[in-house]
């Protein structure tokens, strides 16, 4: 039993950083975004 458990918690912990890689890749893509935008306005 302690042996899937275990396999739980690390599906479980995947899945967490799985979900902040998603978010860090939208922010990064957000930010790429803005500086282009902001860019366009200097020229």
């Amino acid at each position: 039993e302690p042996i899937r458990d275990a396999a739980i918690l690390e599906c479980g912990n995947c899945i967490i950083d799985n979900c902040i890689a998603q978010e860090r890749k939208i922010l990064r893509k957000k930010a790429q975004i803005m500086e282009i935008i902001f860019k366009s306005f200097e020229l």
